[in-house]
Order: C-alpha cells, then sequence, then structure tokens
C-alpha cells in the first residue's frame, strides 16, 4: 500500500534579511491547501500586497513578488512513502 503525504512549504524574501522558510506535512491533499491559503494570507501580513504582482497562481503553487526583491512563494509538493 502506498502512503502520500502533502508538504506544505513557504519561502518569505526580503530583499535586506535573509530569507525564511516554513515546512508542514499534511496526510490530505485538502487539509494541505486550507493550510496554503492560510500561509499565503499570513505570509503577505508581511508586504504590501497593491506593490506587488502575484506571479503564479496554480493549485499547488502561489508565488507573489514586488520590484525590490521581496517574495513570498507557497508550495504544495505531493510525497510517497517507498
Amino acid at each position: 500500500m502506498k502512503t502520500t503525504f502533502y508538504l506544505v512549504a513557504t519561502l518569505i524574501e526580503h530583499y535586506d534579511q535573509p530569507p525564511t522558510d516554513t515546512h508542514a506535512l499534511y496526510a490530505d491533499f485538502a487539509t494541505a491547501k486550507k493550510a496554503m491559503r492560510t500561509e499565503i494570507e499570513e505570509g503577505m501580513e508581511n508586504f504590501t500586497a497593491d506593490k506587488g504582482e502575484v506571479i503564479l497562481d496554480l493549485d499547488t503553487v502561489y508565488e507573489w513578488r514586488d520590484e525590490d526583491g521581496n517574495g513570498l512563494t507557497v508550495t504544495i509538493e505531493e510525497m510517497n512513502v517507498k
């Protein structure tokens, strides 16, 4: 039997600070997707959204950037235990 997990990874980048990243595992995609939405909402509290633009907004990848080099990336990666 194959076991599947979903890794939600968040990367916050500020042009004048080292990047910050977090990772969390979830047992199902729906929970991971909910966590992804929460990470996007909380991550964007670090930035002024209207001063940048969304580069990618897909089911498993979200990326926002501004001209100063600040950014937020949140992804969901499916992982299978062998």
